[in-house]
């Protein structure tokens, strides 16, 4: 392990100090058709990051919003900072609003406050009822694939990989949907 780690760390050293020089040396090694493909889906990946990240800022505003109106109509204390919290775990894989949300109706409706346990339920249930809907059509727009599309990548995604299929079954459709339309491949007409 140790040994492992000592070569891991020198090759990262080596590596990064001499980057440019490898990065020419793997450049000349490319025809300049390719070089120019990997370059424009490189640009065109950055943009698709961006715009999922900005996706994912609209659906935790769309869920802190949801989650406010709801801590409010149950009189919870402090509804601002839980749902600011609750949003962001909400915007991470695996993590979701009902990390939180799940447990703490349930330990109402045990304490006797049905009203909330019940109310905290139903907030999860529309969370989430709206954070699935969107999130197709949003994700979609913002990394240019169709809500369709999109819905099917998550859907397929998650059954063959969990969440890194997730993640990654989009930018897989995203290359060949751009190496398409640039001309640079013929998978379909």
């Amino acid at each position: 392990l140790l040994l492992t780690t000592v070569f891991i760390l020198a090759a990262t050293v080596m590596l990064t100090a001499s980057r440019q020089e490898i990065l020419g040396f793997i450049k000349r090694q490319l025809p300049s058709g390719l070089l120019a493909a990997l370059q424009k889906l490189r640009q065109y990946l950055r943009e698709a990051l961006l715009g999922w990240c900005k996706a994912q800022g609209i659906l935790a505003a769309v869920t802190f919003g949801l989650l406010l109106v709801g801590f409010f109509l149950l009189r919870i204390q402090a509804a601002v900072l839980l749902a600011f919290v609750i949003a962001a775990m909400d915007a991470l894989p695996v993590l979701g609003a009902g990390l939180l949300l799940v447990p703490w109706a349930l330990a109402e409706i045990l304490l006797g406050n049905t009203g909330r346990g019940a109310g905290l339920g139903l907030l999860f249930a529309a969370v989430l009822t709206v954070r699935n809907a969107l999130e197709p059509h949003v994700v979609g727009k913002q990394i240019g694939l169709h809500p369709f599309v999109s819905l099917l990548c998550f859907y397929y995604g998650w059954r063959l990989a969990g969440i890194p299929g997730i993640l990654v079954l989009p930018c897989i459709i995203l290359i060949l949907v751009k190496l398409q339309e640039w001309g640079y491949s013929k998978l379909w007409r």
